[in-house]
């Protein structure tokens, strides 16, 4: 999950969710958020590595591994590509174990993801589609609103 608080606050909020553990990962600069991961006690999850770009862990679900990666996009769109190379490194271990990748990558796919604004540059879009393909990751289906939050 992304987040602009300092890891005490967060470390804090873990503990009064009722999570046992957490991985914080604090934001840099004033642009862009960190992350944060919580679990309990009850589930086995091993942190592999925590960026300012992604936090990654192995999890026993049902006695088998599965990879379960916070992802970050930078905010900063000539430093994007950068972001896809993590991907990309990221993508190449444990390449038998079921991957899921979730969160801000800070880009569309395609245009029809965006309302408002100036469009983006088709050049962007397919950097980032090109990642996605690189490592085969897949979108899953999901319901509820389009965006993130409305915006008045």
């Amino acid at each position: 999950m992304e987040t602009k608080k300092k890891k005490k606050v967060m470390e804090r909020l873990c503990s009064k969710l009722g999570y046992a553990n957490c991985r914080v990962v604090e934001r840099t600069g004033k642009q862009g958020g960190g992350l944060v991961f919580f679990w309990r006690d009850t589930m086995v999850v091993k942190v592999i590595d925590a960026t300012s770009g992604f936090i990654d862990v192995m999890v026993l679900i049902d006695g088998k591994q599965v990879r379960l990666t916070g992802f970050y996009g930078s905010p900063e769109t000539g430093e994007r590509h950068h972001s896809w190379e993590a991907l990309r490194r990221l993508s190449q271990l444990y390449p038998h174990v079921a991957w899921f990748v979730f969160g801000d990558f800070n880009e569309i796919r395609q245009l029809e993801e965006k309302s408002g604004g100036r469009l983006r540059p088709f050049l962007q879009m397919d950097s980032f589609n090109q990642a996605i393909n690189d490592c085969f990751l897949q979108e899953m289906e999901f319901t509820g609103p389009m965006l993130s939050r409305p915006r008045f």
